[in-house]
């Protein structure tokens, strides 16, 4: 009899603690992934830790490098570094009807993504390096061009590129 008290209990005590430990890892948060019925095809506000990046899955915790997807049936995404943008349209069979929005780093506002410029040293946060600006400066590139620089991965995680782009 005893022992197969001490069986039981040791099944139930490794149920309580895998049922612990998939509790704790397990992100029961509500966090919104994509917003649908965004008619007026405009940036949404980011609230600070209620937006996920649809790329990587990171929290959205401000706008310095966000950026909004949205389809014309107005389902809008969002991505809080700049760079996760043609990486994640890319793979989509929507990529020529998407309508992008980037937060620019020098006026503040959400601009057009593909009419922004782009740095290419920008410390972002999945350090690509690119962050949009309204105003073009030297040096700087279009959206094409970073969006090709991106799937090349020819941006600051790459360490000849960082290299050449910043002597480190």
């Amino acid at each position: 009899m005893q022992k197969v008290f001490k069986f039981i209990f040791f099944k139930v005590l490794i149920i309580l603690v895998l049922g612990s430990l998939f509790y704790f890892v397990m992100d029961f948060s509500t966090t919104i992934v994509v917003v649908p019925n965004n008619k007026t095809l405009r940036p949404l506000e980011i609230l600070p830790n209620t937006y996920q990046d649809a790329h990587c899955g990171m929290i959205l915790i401000d706008t310095n490098f966000a950026a909004q997807v949205i389809l014309p049936d107005g389902r809008t995404w969002f991505f809080h570094d700049q760079g996760g943008v043609p990486l994640w349209l890319e793979k989509r069979s929507f990529k020529n009807s998407a309508k992008v929005w980037m937060h620019s780093k020098d006026s503040r506002k959400w601009i057009d993504g593909y009419r922004a410029w782009f740095s290419l040293r920008d410390e972002t946060p999945m350090l690509y390096g690119f962050a949009a600006y309204e105003k073009k400066q030297a040096g700087f590139i279009s959206y094409n061009e970073m969006r090709l620089k991106m799937l090349r991965g020819e941006n600051l995680l790459n360490p000849f590129v960082k290299k050449q782009l910043l002597g480190k």
